[in-house]
């Protein structure tokens, strides 16, 4: 009994809280509802979406119950100028690592087809049972970092356009920022 309710609770908590957002956002803050910031949570299925769509992609590493997400929700996916960036601009994955999705045999062998894990954290990752701790492989081997939010600037090809960054506090202006050197970056690449 006390399983069910633990597995309800943490299907429904997330959705409440984008439900509450959604409603605080738009009575609040008057955000455009027709402007949404609506990312995949798979990174398989983002990365493929960022290679048919030939954008850079913005990675976002988070769990559910992070207050820089929370900061990142509530003040910086709010500004119009950040979700035009982020919609028109890049392919957005959100990577929770708390994701407690069951995931098959299937599954994990696709993500170690497509990601370049070493032979070490390909043997851990057929282990795992939940997307959150892919996610966090992911997190770990590519990046070599294990903290969130983490927020990571890939062109279409998986190359990182900047450098990894961290918190950055309730300024769009400095996630603004960080997009824009990327878009220049990938431009500048390109152009070699």
């Amino acid at each position: 009994m006390l399983n069910n309710l633990i597995l309800f609770l943490a299907f429904i908590l997330p959705i409440m809280r984008r439900i509450i957002f959604a409603l605080f956002c738009f009575c609040q803050l008057g955000c455009q509802p027709d402007i949404t910031y609506a990312p995949y949570n798979n990174y398989l299925q983002g990365v493929q979406s960022a290679h048919q769509n030939n954008k850079p992609i913005f990675l976002h590493f988070t769990c559910w119950s992070c207050i820089g997400y929370n900061s990142f929700e509530h003040h910086i996916i709010t500004n119009k100028a950040v979700k035009r960036l982020l919609n028109q601009d890049f392919i957005s994955i959100d990577l929770y690592t708390d994701d407690k999705t069951s995931l098959d045999q299937k599954t994990l062998q696709q993500f170690i087809q497509t990601i370049n894990f070493d032979s070490l954290a390909q043997q851990q990752i057929l282990k795992f049972k939940t997307l959150g701790a892919v996610n966090t492989a992911i997190e770990r081997t590519l990046f070599k970092k294990s903290t969130q939010p983490l927020y990571v600037l890939l062109s279409p090809n998986g190359n990182l356009l900047i450098p990894p960054f961290g918190y950055f506090g309730k300024d769009p202006q400095v996630l603004i920022q960080n997009l824009e050197k990327a878009k220049k970056n990938l431009h500048q690449s390109s152009m070699r």
